[in-house]
C-alpha cells in the first residue's frame, strides 16, 4: 500500500492598511513555480479578516488534513526570517483595523480557550537550519496581537482540537513566520509603521523554501517515531 505525500498548507496574507503590497503574497507566488515532488503543498492566500479567519482556516484545515500549516505575515519590526513560538488568546487591534474596517479591543480569539498557546511547530530547528545556511533567522516570543498572532492560535487551537476528536490522527503542526518588507510600502501605509524593515525578493523566497524543505524532513522524522 502507497503512503499519500506528506501535506503542508503554506498560507500568507492579502493586502492591508500596512502592507499594500504584502511580501508574503510575493513569496507564496513565487513558491508556487518551484518544483515539490515529494510534498503536496495548499497554497493559501487569507484575507485580512479577523472574523472569516477561523472559518478559513478550519474549512481548509478539515478538507486538506494538513501534516502542518505554515502561516507567513509581514512585521515591519523584524530584519530577519522570524518564527514565533507563542500565540495568546487575545485580538486587540485599534489602531489598525483589518480589512473590513474591524477593529479588536482586548477581544479573546476563542471564548473558551486558554490564555496563551505554544506553537507545536520545530521552530528552534528551523531557526538552526536557516542560519546555518546564511539566512538571518532568529526565534520570537511575541507574535503581537493582530492577525499573525490570530492564525497561530487558532491553527494551535484547532490542531489540539482535530487531535481530540480522533486520537489516531498525526497532529498537525502550526508554525507562524514574520518577514520583512521587500520594498518600503508607501503612501499612507507610511502612517502605521516607522522605518519598516526590508529584505531582498530572492532572500526572502529562498528562506522560505529552505524553511519548507527542513520541515519537510522533520516530518518525516516525526512519521516514522
Amino acid at each position: 500500500m502507497s503512503s499519500r505525500k506528506l501535506r503542508i498548507v503554506l498560507s500568507g496574507y492579502g493586502s492591508w492598511l500596512r502592507a499594500p503590497v504584502n511580501p508574503s503574497t510575493v513569496v507564496i507566488e513565487n513558491l508556487k513555480l518551484r518544483d515539490w515532488p515529494d510534498l503536496d503543498i495548499r497554497f493559501v492566500h487569507m484575507a485580512v479578516d479577523s472574523e472569516q479567519l477561523y472559518v478559513s482556516m478550519n474549512r481548509v484545515i478539515r478538507e486538506f488534513q494538513p501534516d502542518a500549516w505554515v502561516g507567513i505575515g509581514v512585521s515591519g519590526r523584524t530584519d530577519a526570517i522570524q518564527l514565533e513560538t507563542l500565540a495568546i488568546n487575545k485580538r486587540h487591534f485599534i489602531e489598525v483595523p483589518d480589512v473590513n474596517g474591524f477593529i479588536a479591543d482586548q477581544l479573546r480569539v476563542f471564548e473558551q480557550g486558554p490564555l496563551a498557546l505554544e506553537a507545536n511547530f520545530p521552530s528552534s530547528l528551523l531557526v538552526e537550519k536557516l542560519n546555518q545556511a546564511g539566512f538571518a533567522a532568529k526565534l520570537s516570543f511575541s507574535a503581537g496581537t493582530h492577525l499573525c498572532n490570530q492564525m497561530l492560535y487558532t491553527g494551535n487551537y484547532l490542531a489540539q482540537k482535530l487531535n481530540q476528536e480522533n486520537q489516531q490522527l498525526q497532529k498537525m503542526l502550526c508554525g507562524f513566520v514574520h518577514i520583512p518588507f521587500i520594498e518600503p510600502p508607501k503612501g499612507d501605509a507610511l502612517n502605521y509603521i516607522d522605518t519598516p524593515k526590508t529584505m531582498d525578493e530572492q532572500t526572502l523566497t529562498d528562506a522560505v523554501a529552505l524553511l519548507v524543505s527542513e520541515l519537510h524532513k522533520q516530518l518525516q522524522v516525526n512519521k516514522v517515531e
